[in-house]
């Protein structure tokens, strides 16, 4: 039963994915088709219900047999396995918030860890930087052609977009190994105890923060409810949205 169940989710993935693609590809179609109606016709429309009804009918019975392939997934209550995630950053967080002192390891890569994030970001915002210009200027999208301002779009923005995700995932991978380094550290400090007092008594603060702010908050609304200003606000809010755009 388990093999069917994880067939039948393999099964409702690739019709998913399957369904997304035809639909794109579809969309992409009408629209070439309707420039090419518009060129002969500039009043013609470019999407009509008939040539979308003409293009999604192909379609449907992907969707449909997708659709009912997630409703048996559902009814035989097949689903993912639920994994533990093993996150690093998350425990290392913990131990720093809890240890009674970090040694000179444990420093070094915090400070190695601020570099890599600052040059990883530093270089993806270089490489967005092309890209962002190029699709601000509007001279490159006066091309009537699609399909050949489509392949200029890909050709001058992917290497950039795709230098940049590279820098930043390179700098990401080497923050997870300074980070493992760091956890490694912090567990051979963790002999020298937790900082339980410390964590107890500091969460106080921040929550009794945190309702005293609610609680004013409160009474304001009631007391701006009771002394007429609520009424005055919304006398002033009809009266400028009626005379800039003409509702109220």
């Amino acid at each position: 039963m388990t093999d069917r169940k994880t067939i039948l989710l393999l099964i409702q993935s690739i019709l998913c994915i399957a369904v997304a693609i035809i639909l794109c590809f579809s969309v992409l179609n009408l629209y070439r088709d309707g420039l090419i109606e518009k060129e002969k016709n500039p009043l013609s429309p470019i999407y009509t219900r008939e040539k979308t009804l003409l293009v999604l009918k192909p379609v449907l019975p992907a969707v449909l047999l997708s659709v009912c392939v997630s409703a048996a997934a559902f009814v035989l209550g097949a689903k993912g396995k639920d994994t533990p995630v093993k996150d690093t950053e998350l425990n290392l967080k913990y131990l720093r918030a809890h240890l009674v002192k970090q040694d000179r390891t444990m420093f070094l890569e915090q400070k190695r860890q601020m570099k890599y994030l600052i040059f990883g970001w530093t270089g993806f915002f270089l490489c967005m930087a092309p890209v962002c210009v190029y699709l601000l200027t509007p001279s490159n999208f006066m091309n009537e052609d699609l399909k050949k301002e489509a392949v200029n779009l890909l050709l001058f923005n992917l290497p950039w977009v795709t230098a940049g995700t590279g820098i930043l995932t390179l700098f990401f991978i080497l923050t997870e190994k300074s980070m493992k380094t760091e956890f490694k550290a912090a567990l051979a400090c963790r002999k020298d105890g937790l900082r339980q007092e410390a964590v107890s008594s500091s969460a106080f603060p921040v929550t009794g923060v945190r309702i005293a702010v609610l609680a004013a908050a409160l009474i304001f609304i009631v007391l701006g409810i009771f002394n007429g200003s609520m009424s005055a606000v919304l006398a002033k809010a009809i009266r400028i949205c009626t005379e800039c755009i003409g509702l109220g």
